[in-house]
């Protein structure tokens, strides 16, 4: 029964290699769409080196990504910020100051026509109803900060908070009273 496994392999293998699009020119055709509806990781976007006695590294793990009022609105972890595009390909970034951008694994949701976000270990949930707007976000309520948080709104209108990220303990959940 390997072969089945193997065969995923192969197109996995053959599926991740990056392609080479040809530019236009006058005795061949192109092969670059005039209006792309793809495109290819990885996103070119600017975010922070984090500094580190040893070596400078990037971060922008963990990345979360929600459609919000005709907008994406993508955060990673200590990105400094977070990105909004139109149309998942021209990003543009914003810096909020009042919300924990340089800590890991952000949670976003949307509520009743508002953004909520948190971060491990800062325990905070803020609202935003205007994301845009680097100063719109507000502390919405508090809760343990446990690390690698994710928010999850149910069909039934019912929220929760799910955390956890340790070798030796479980992923937990509990539910929150969304209006509190």
């Amino acid at each position: 029964m390997r072969l089945p496994f193997l065969c995923l392999g192969v197109i996995n293998a053959i599926l991740s290699v990056p392609f080479v699009v040809a530019q236009p020119s006058d005795d061949k055709p192109s092969l670059i769409a005039s209006s792309p509806t793809t495109f290819c990781n990885p996103l070119d976007l600017d975010y922070e080196i984090q500094p580190d006695p040893k070596i400078a590294y990037r971060e922008a793990a963990d990345p979360v990504c929600v459609f919000f009022q005709g907008n994406y609105y993508l955060f990673a972890s200590k990105s400094g910020g977070y990105w909004r595009s139109p149309d998942f390909v021209h990003w543009q970034l914003i810096t909020p100051l009042n919300l924990p951008l340089d800590d890991w694994a952000p949670a976003v949701f949307i509520y009743k026509n508002a953004l909520y976000f948190m971060t491990t270990h800062d325990g905070h949930i803020y609202r935003s109803a205007r994301p845009e707007d680097p100063g719109s976000w507000t502390v919405a309520g508090k809760v343990r900060g446990d690390q690698d948080p994710a928010l999850f709104l149910d069909d039934d209108g019912r929220v929760y908070l799910y955390y956890g990220c340790h070798p030796f303990g479980p992923i937990s959940g509990v539910e929150l009273d969304p209006e509190h």
